[in-house]
């Protein structure tokens, strides 16, 4: 078990920073540890409001926040609303942000703050508690959330109706049958947003109300809620497709689950929890924790894959994992990253990182050469979708990057390639490798094998031109043509 410095700054009751504490613990698991299981949404219903992404409001939350990415708030306070009982629970820590975190001014209640990278406070007050910077691991498992949620979004889309909707002008009249637990209504994107208000009937005291909305652009907008209020503990809004999700001129009644969207310019109130992707805007967040009772989706367990590294001097020659021989500064060849998903379960999202050597280049006139394909459990071979992937490459780490953000079925193959230039530093008993990494969301990345290429070996006849200094006159360099 190792020990982890980190530094807390404590702040007084004026919210004036009255000294630097430099606190020696043994694991953040052990300082901050996590209730898991407490709620039918995971960590997440432990919380009000919960983003995967960056977050920046100018409201606030009664309740706890978790932010995956950075977070930029003024005049913002979390966790006022918290009993004691449920401050004790929850071990104090109120605001966990896993990126880097800006709070010009407001207060966190009852408890502390918790930063993956680093914390600027202004004016903020931390009552009763203290800042955490640099901390790892974190408390929350930003990753694994996310990977579970989107799971749970995706299973509550397909569960069976068992009630019926009615469009009365711009209503939505929500009927249930009365008995199940579990009452569960499908509803078109569009048709909510047209819509002005929402009514239920014939839904058994203590029953969850799973509302799912399909559409990739959908949400809450300019509408009543009220008559929904007295089911708002047990009412969830899965927005199972929205990317984009609006709520405007809103107070929900119930909680949202919206695991791939983002909420830009959000005006009104939820009396809820919130999960998305980001979020950019002034809603306010209230303390009314989703109680109900969902179906899971099966765990997710760690994937199952093959990745390796092949290499080849020309187009025609077959990839291999072979070392390379006979190259020369200025020489063109290729690298490729295969990732097979060998298990009977399918994968969402996964990224491949691969640190170039210095010994090779890869710059803008090597773009053109990235290629991404994927052969399906049938051995059809096709290029993947731009938009199901984005490409970098960082010239100061010198690492290619891809995010592949659809799914990887069972059975099927990604393959990633491109090609690379040896530079005027590689020459004569000199070897390149790489090594890739291959990492599925939520999970240790997977490296694949090592490959290496070799620099050409001087024939007899070309040293001795060397010795003569009759090399510039006769030499030819070879140059790949490809």
């Amino acid at each position: 078990m190792d020990n982890k410095l980190y530094v807390s700054r404590k702040k007084l009751s004026t919210g004036i920073e009255s000294l630097l504490i430099f606190s020696v613990v043994i694991t953040a698991a052990l300082l901050f540890p996590m209730l898991a299981g407490a709620s039918a949404l995971g960590t997440a219903g432990e919380f009000n409001t919960f983003i995967f992404g960056d977050y920046a409001c100018t409201s606030d939350a009664e309740g706890r926040v978790a932010v995956g990415g950075n977070m930029r708030v003024g005049s913002y306070s979390v966790a006022d609303k918290l009993t004691p009982a449920e401050v004790a629970k929850y071990n104090s820590d109120m605001l966990i942000v896993g990126g880097n975190l800006t709070f010009t001014s407001g207060r966190v209640y009852y408890g502390n703050i918790i930063v993956g990278g680093s914390a600027s406070l202004g004016h903020a007050n931390v009552a009763d508690g203290s800042v955490f910077e640099g901390v790892a691991p974190l408390p929350v498992d930003f990753a694994a959330e996310e990977a579970y949620l989107k799971a749970l979004s995706l299973k509550l889309s397909e569960q069976p109706s068992t009630g019926r909707v009615r469009n009365q002008w711009g209503n939505l009249k929500l009927s249930g049958d009365g008995q199940s637990d579990l009452q569960v209504f499908y509803l078109k994107g569009k048709d909510v947003l047209n819509a002005w208000g929402f009514s239920l009937q014939s839904v058994p005291q203590g029953a969850t109300v799973l509302i799912n909305i399909s559409g990739r652009s959908a949400g809450l907008t300019n509408m009543n809620l009220e008559s929904i209020a007295p089911f708002q503990k047990k009412i969830l809004f899965n927005f199972y497709e929205a990317t984009n999700l609006k709520l405007g001129g809103i107070a929900v009644r119930g909680s949202i689950l919206a695991p791939l969207a983002s909420v830009n310019n959000p005006m009104g109130v939820i009396w809820g929890t919130i999960i998305a992707a980001s979020w950019n805007g002034a809603m306010q967040q209230n303390h009314v924790p989703f109680t109900g009772e969902l179906p899971q989706p099966a765990p997710v367990t760690p994937p199952e894959a093959t990745v390796a590294k092949y290499q080849r001097l020309n187009d025609s020659d077959a990839w291999t994992a072979d070392p390379l021989y006979g190259l020369e500064a200025g020489d063109i060849f290729s690298y490729q990253i295969s990732v097979e998903n060998i298990s009977y379960a399918d994968d969402l999202g996964l990224t491949i990182l691969d640190t170039l050597t210095d010994l090779v280049d890869f710059d803008a006139s090597l773009y053109d050469s990235v290629k991404l394909e994927k052969i399906d459990a049938n051995g059809n071979l096709a290029i993947v979708d731009a938009s199901d992937y984005s490409f970098d490459y960082d010239s100061n780490t010198r690492a290619l990057s891809l995010d592949y953000t659809s799914t990887l079925f069972s059975q099927e193959i990604l393959q990633l390639s491109f090609d690379v230039m040896v530079n005027d530093s590689f020459g004569p008993g000199m070897v390149i490798t790489n090594q890739a990494d291959v990492k599925f969301k939520g999970y240790d990345p997977l490296k694949t094998n090592t490959v290496k290429a070799y620099a050409a070996v001087p024939e007899p006849a070309t040293l001795f031109l060397f010795g003569a200094g009759l090399l510039g006159v006769f030499g030819v360099r070879r140059k790949l043509k490809r």
